[in-house]
């Protein structure tokens, strides 16, 4: 069996396309800035994390990546022509098959058997 996670491209394209976000907990801060590249469903991702355990003074981290989504169908096309059965591909809850527009899909795949 093979199961992994992908984002789609509807996350790339909706949620996480040119936008940021901010996150102010406890701890720590976070600025996360996204920027798209609509023809190659790449994010590239900058993450400036603020982090302090004195409540007074913070250390600041810098992290960046990017992220590329791939259509479905052709991650399925690709998965059969290196020998895998895809047995299904569910939403990040595995509860139903992904739908338009889930974030996460999840692929389930099964090692075609080798002739001998």
């Amino acid at each position: 069996m093979f199961i992994f996670d992908v984002n789609t491209p509807y996350k790339n394209e909706k949620v996480l396309a040119n936008n940021s976000f901010v996150y102010d907990l406890d701890d720590v801060f976070c600025v996360w800035q996204n920027t798209s590249e609509p023809e190659t469903l790449t994010t590239r991702i900058q993450l400036d994390i603020f982090e302090t355990d004195d409540g007074e003074s913070y250390v600041r981290t810098e992290e960046s990546f990017s992220e590329r989504a791939y259509p479905l169908k052709k991650l399925k096309a690709l998965l059969c022509e290196t020998n895998f059965n895809v047995e299904g591909i569910f939403n990040e809850f595995l509860s139903a098959e992904t739908a338009e527009n889930d974030e996460r899909a999840v692929f389930v795949c099964k090692r075609k058997p080798r002739n001998v």
